[in-house]
């Protein structure tokens, strides 16, 4: 599948110029991947590749963001607290949902999801500084995370934005804040999405080539480290999530 997909300088030139511009746009506002996923179509990345290709690439950018926030101290983590564990969760799921998309689909949920982030940037306002936090507003903020997470492991562009429109309309946050407390909630779900998406894992051991010398040494570590039972279990475990994704 990999090998008949063969790119140029000026592809690579492209591909690179059009991720570095999503990069700066998920920086400011979220929507990255309104960019990059069409790109990946565009340039022939079969549809398998595409989410785990894309959510690799937005997860450094993340990292970053999150990192600059965490050391301004501009997250509201009572607010991000439960929100994180259930995007990273809600990502699990909807990744594990992802396997059966087509390319048409995906051009579908692009179309659908280009005017609706458009039209949440023009209507998202600042909130009034004097309102309060409501009392259940980690509920909701858990709420946001595990629906918006969803629907990052199982598509992903636009996730930044929806989750500040609604850490700013719903939550009342500052945009600052509100930006900061999302870009974490988003970089729980890019993770949950990458490690547990079976397109990722599809990609990384779609060759024999990598796929023994990447097996070895990870399960001669593992069987070292578990006792029989719970060697048995993980075993077990671990072959009837992975094996129908593997063996197509």
């Amino acid at each position: 599948m990999l090998a008949a997909l063969e790119l140029g300088v000026f592809d690579y030139s492209a591909i690179f110029l059009l991720v570095a511009l999503a990069g700066v746009v998920d920086s400011i506002a979220g929507g990255g991947g309104l960019i990059t996923v069409p790109t990946y179509l565009a340039f022939g990345l079969p549809p398998g590749l595409v989410l785990g290709t894309n959510k690799a690439v937005s997860s450094i950018g993340t990292t970053m963001a999150v990192w600059r926030y965490w050391r301004s101290e501009a997250i509201d983590w009572r607010l991000a607290r439960w929100a994180v564990v259930l995007s990273f969760t809600g990502a699990v799921a909807g990744a594990w949902l992802s396997r059966y998309q087509s390319r048409e689909t995906m051009t579908g949920l692009l179309l659908a999801v280009v005017p609706i982030v458009l039209i949440l940037s023009f209507r998202r306002r600042e909130p009034n500084p004097a309102t309060a936090l409501h009392a259940h507003a980690p509920l909701w903020a858990a709420a946001i995370g595990l629906t918006v997470g969803t629907y990052d492991g199982f598509f992903g562009p636009g996730t930044g934005s929806f989750l500040l429109f609604a850490m700013v309309n719903f939550l009342h946050l500052a945009v600052r804040r509100a930006s900061a407390t999302a870009r974490v909630i988003n970089y729980a779900s890019n993770l949950g999405a990458l490690l547990f998406s079976p397109a990722v894992f599809r990609s990384i051991f779609l060759s024999s080539r990598w796929r023994q010398p990447l097996h070895s040494p990870v399960t001669s570590w593992a069987v070292t480290w578990s006792s029989a039972a719970r060697r048995r279990s993980c075993v077990r475990c671990f072959s009837s999530y992975w094996e129908p994704f593997w063996s197509n």
